[in-house]
């Protein structure tokens, strides 16, 4: 029998040999999936009340150094990152040890990994880092971090730190024309060198600029600080974009909304229920309903 619908095996392939990158934070790498292939750019809007940004920006830069990829740091307002350092062999053998004993019947069952490799409380030494360079200057141009990126080798790994914060206007004025043409050169030149990009960005001191057309992946956080919202998370992350680079993948996620738990030396990504909302007046130390109007 004739089918006029033949599976494309050289596309498939094509796929499962595509380089893929991790944050380094277990929880949200599972949420992830696979999604950040090479060419992907991501995007962090920037909580107002709280660095928390820079936990999964730091994490992430570790997790690339680890795995030696390439790594160009920009910004204005870092001079030097906070790169957290890998937890020893002896730390990971303690914490094994300390584990609850599970019943014989779960013995065989292989436990969903949640624990960083990562110390949030260690920095990493970067002075022997090879594979690392950090482009900090009050006085960053965009002209500048093109330029760099377009000279790195391909399959690279790029982050900016807080682009568009107030120190990007102190120095010089640069208008919503020039931030579109920058993010759409960014965009190109990832796309053109095969890299990754994470990109942090204050979004609340520019809510007129629509940055949704030019990352693959973007992720907004909430801290809610001073309110009773959602008290039990450090921060709520909200995915408002999630397409793979070449956009052949669905979202299949049950939930957009998830909390984050920022332990001494960890960082947990879970999801968030929201109770019902036809209870009213109901004061619970869960994530109130207020939640879906904030973001």
């Amino acid at each position: 029998m004739y089918h006029s619908f033949k599976r494309n095996t050289n596309i498939s392939k094509y796929f499962q040999q595509q380089k893929t990158v991790n944050f380094g934070i277990p929880s949200l790498d599972n949420l992830i999936n696979g999604n950040i292939q090479e060419g992907s750019l991501i995007l962090i809007k920037e909580d107002k009340d709280s660095k928390l940004h820079l936990f999964i920006q730091n994490i992430f830069i570790a997790e690339c150094i680890s795995n030696e990829y390439e790594v160009s740091i920009f910004s204005r307002d870092v001079e030097f990152p906070c790169i957290p350092d890998k937890i020893t062999e002896n730390e990971l053998i303690n914490e094994k040890e300390e584990k609850m004993v599970f019943a014989w019947r779960y013995n065989h069952l292989n436990p969903p990994i949640t624990k960083m490799k990562y110390d949030l409380t260690k920095k990493m030494n970067l002075n022997d880092k090879k594979n690392f360079k950090i482009f900090y200057d009050t006085k960053l141009l965009t002209s500048t971090i093109l330029e760099n990126i377009k000279n790195v080798n391909r399959n690279s790994v790029i982050s900016i730190y807080s682009f568009l914060s107030p120190l990007w206007f102190h120095f010089d004025k640069i208008s919503d024309e020039e931030i579109y043409k920058f993010l759409f050169s960014l965009r190109k030149t990832i796309k053109e060198t095969k890299s990754v990009c994470l990109v942090s960005i204050p979004s609340f001191f520019k809510k007129n600029i629509y940055f949704n057309l030019y990352f693959d992946i973007i992720f907004n956080l909430k801290s809610f600080l001073f309110t009773n919202i959602c008290p039990n998370y450090s921060c709520i992350l909200n995915i408002e974009k999630m397409v793979p680079p070449f956009g052949l993948k669905e979202n299949d996620l049950d939930s957009l909304k998830y909390g984050i738990l920022i332990k001494r030396n960890n960082m947990v990504v879970e999801k968030v229920v929201l109770p019902p909302e036809d209870i009213v007046g109901v004061e619970t130390t869960s994530c109130s309903t207020n939640i879906t109007n904030q973001f």
